[in-house]
């Protein structure tokens, strides 16, 4: 492939929405690194979310199409194919399973080859919608059919995901990450504490993550109460949306909790670098995950891991951390006080470790070519079959 072929070349986007979650961010970094950005379309099959402004900002064509039901859903299909044509997209890339869907029937309609893009790692009745499930059935059914190949970042995702059903082609691209942004910064990380209320002297376990079931944060808090009954300076730092004090998800679990006046929920927040350099130890307390993104962005800020063993967490983390069972309190407990009474050398050690293996095996660069090289790949076959080559 010649550099002036990779920079003609035009894909279009299709999610399901535009929030704060894993899927969105790649999506986001991918668009960041691709050699023109002009040349990338994203549409979201909903609204405008948190990361339609910022791919506005860095040249990225944003279209939204306002579906808020399945009906509306599938009517939006016309208007795919429409964005689809006008755009002149060599390829169709989908992220999460309505999008897979949607955006998998308007390629096949439209005319371009398609790679759907999965990464749950859990299909959980409990912990999943009902109607997630359902499309992911569904597109089970039509995997044969329509998709060149199934993109994912997670190696138990794939299992997970031919265990359904789903056929054809599987490529693992795992995800990629800014590390000249994602690093080591003790004044960030001071500054935190400082505007978040974190003593300076205080031994800090950090999470991040979303209000969601599959973050499983009733057992974390469990944990915390087991770490911090004998531990005083011990505080835990919690980030993400929906994991902010005056929120309903977090105050009612924090009701009652013996130690809440050590917990602090400071939400959503875009500085990851600040929020992980002002935690000691990172902890992954999930259900359920594919690749979560938090765990290496931790130990690409030289911040060592506790994590349960869901997805491909233990992967990432390399021997570098703890791995515990999902669903353990006592077990999670057990680590997270192994790891916060860790002398700090030797914990600095350890996050330096991490930083090292995070950056040999996630560089974003890696993963934007691994994408360009699959679509071109299609491409390219598409071509040749339509000339009989």
């Amino acid at each position: 492939m010649t550099a002036s072929h990779d920079k003609d070349f035009r894909v279009l986007h299709v999610i399901t929405g535009l929030g704060g979650g894993g899927a969105e961010a790649a999506l986001f970094r991918l668009a960041t690194a691709m050699p023109d950005p002009t040349r990338v379309h994203v549409v979201s099959l909903t609204g405008d979310g948190l990361y339609a402004s910022r791919l506005r900002n860095i040249g990225v064509p944003v279209t939204t199409l306002g579906a808020g039901s399945a009906l509306s859903l599938l009517r939006s299909i016309p208007a795919l194919i429409r964005i689809l044509r006008s755009s002149g997209a060599d390829i169709v890339q989908t992220w999460m399973y309505h999008a897979d869907l949607i955006g998998g029937i308007a390629a096949r309609i439209g005319g371009r080859p398609v790679c759907w893009g999965v990464r749950a790692a859990s299909f959980d009745p409990t912990r999943n919608k009902k109607s997630t499930l359902m499309v992911a059935r569904i597109c089970a059914r039509l995997s044969r059919l329509i998709p060149a190949a199934v993109v994912s970042p997670s190696q138990a995702a794939i299992v997970l995901h031919r265990s359904m059903g789903y056929a054809g082609r599987f490529e693992l691209i795992p995800n990629g990450y800014d590390f000249a942004a994602l690093r080591p910064d003790a004044e960030a990380g001071a500054s935190f504490r400082i505007a978040t209320g974190v003593p300076a002297t205080a031994r800090v376990i950090g999470h991040l993550a979303r209000a969601d079931p599959l973050k499983d944060h009733p057992s974390l808090l469990k944990a915390f109460a087991i770490v911090a009954d004998d531990r005083p300076d011990v505080w835990l730092l919690m980030a993400g949306a929906g994991l902010e004090r005056g929120e309903p998800y977090l105050d009612t679990l924090l009701a009652g909790h013996p130690f809440a006046d050590r917990i602090v929920g400071v939400g959503r927040r875009d500085d990851i670098r600040a929020v992980m350099n002002a935690m000691d130890v990172f902890v992954l307390s999930s259900a359920g995950e594919a690749f979560p993104n938090v765990v290496a962005e931790a130990m690409a800020c030289a911040v060592p891991c506790v994590v349960t063993d869901v997805g491909d967490a233990a992967l990432i983390v390399d021997g570098t951390g703890w791995v515990v069972p999902p669903l353990a309190p006592d077990r999670l407990a057990q680590a997270l006080g192994v790891a916060i009474d860790e002398p700090s050398f030797d914990r600095a050690r350890r996050g330096e470790q991490a930083r090292i293996s995070v950056l040999g095996r996630f560089g974003l660069d890696r993963m934007a070519a691994a994408y360009r090289a699959l679509w071109h790949e299609i491409a390219r076959v598409r071509v040749e079959a339509s000339l009989g080559t």
